[in-house]
């Protein structure tokens, strides 16, 4: 794999490392290292499965099958849901992302919004029309891989990142790509420290893929 990055953005995020007090030992790929993360909680598998992960402004598709896989980015993450609710309600974006975080969901078909607050029911829609790029985006690129690179389709999604957590996000995927959807745990087979609530960090462990990823440098 070669990869190229631009200095200037290499720079930033380097800054904003040392500006949180620490410093950088590595830098990775994110795919490569969310690929060694899966391969090494779950094994070689044959069976074709779609890990999708949702960052703030990037959301990264990853096809694998066996040893083999492919990856694309699309521009879709959390920042375009708090974008939209932002233009929807003329309202700035750091408070529109602070209005996803405390009141955000995604609304599902077949009257999910029908009794719920009619407040909360619109800003449900509004984050699922924002949503709704990312199944569309995650057909053409199925079906680019399938056609282009002799794939086959996926048989089961893994949700990962810190943009899946808004709620129903993993029942709206599953609804619009009409196949079982289940939360990444890259900690499946990572021995928990002593003194760590392994119920919190369960909760955030598909977030933790690149990190877990990380530190498994090679594994792949």
């Amino acid at each position: 794999v070669i990869v190229a990055i631009k200095e200037d953005a290499l720079e930033k995020i380097n800054n904003t490392v040392t500006e949180a007090g620490l410093s950088t030992l590595e830098v990775d790929v994110a795919p490569m290292a969310l690929y060694n993360a899966f391969r090494f909680a779950y094994g070689t598998t044959n069976e074709p499965i779609l890990i999708i992960d949702i960052g703030a402004k990037t959301s990264n598709l990853l096809y694998v099958e066996g040893k083999r896989f492919f990856t694309r980015s699309v521009t879709i993450g959390g920042a375009s849901i708090s974008a939209a609710i932002a233009k929807e309600y003329d309202i700035p974006f750091p408070q529109a992302e602070q209005h996803k975080i405390s009141h955000g969901l995604v609304a599902l078909g077949s009257g999910h919004t029908e009794t719920m607050d009619e407040a909360v029911a619109a800003l449900a829609m509004v984050i699922r029309n924002a949503l709704s790029r990312l199944p569309a985006e995650i057909s053409r690129t199925t079906n680019f891989y399938r056609s282009q690179h002799g794939g086959n389709m996926p048989k089961k999604v893994l949700l990962a990142g810190g943009g899946a957590k808004l709620p129903y996000t993993l029942e709206f995927i599953q609804e619009k790509l009409g196949i079982p959807v289940e939360f990444f745990n890259p900690l499946k087979e990572i021995t928990i420290g002593k003194g760590v609530d392994v119920e919190s960090i369960s909760l955030e462990a598909h977030t933790m893929g690149e990190l877990v990823g990380l530190g498994l440098r090679g594994i792949g």
